[in-house]
């Protein structure tokens, strides 16, 4: 077994134990261990990364960070207009607080665009 199949391992499990800890139910960490396990797997096969043979870790190859830096890019540049105009629009409702919801919404938006994008541009050939 390799060393860092090993150490993807851990990491899930200590990903679960974290989870199972702050939500004080064994079945939130044990369902956050196996979905993380799974996901930290499958990394070798998502194309994404690239196998060193020397050391036996998984590098990034420049299309891939091309791929990355522009998807960041575009998660960043939707996240600071998407700001800009829920703050105009509480500014003209003379608003002075944003509500928390609105928030979550936002930075979850920008998370999805992260990743709607990534998955298109990695289909281009």
């Amino acid at each position: 077994m390799n060393l860092h199949l090993i150490i993807r391992v851990l990491f899930a499990l200590s990903l679960g134990l974290f989870a199972g800890w702050f939500s004080k139910q064994w079945q939130v960490g044990f369902v956050f261990f196996i979905s993380s396990l799974v996901v930290l797997l499958l990394l070798n096969k998502s194309g994404r990364y690239v196998k060193n043979t020397k050391e036996g870790t998984l590098n990034l190859d420049e299309r891939g960070a091309f791929i990355k830096y522009h998807a960041i890019s575009f998660s960043f540049v939707s996240l600071v207009f998407s700001l800009a105009g829920i703050n105009l629009y509480y500014g003209f409702m003379q608003q002075e607080t944003i509500p928390r919801t609105i928030l979550d919404a936002v930075l979850f938006f920008a998370v999805a665009v992260y990743f709607i994008s990534d998955m298109i541009m990695r289909k281009r050939v």
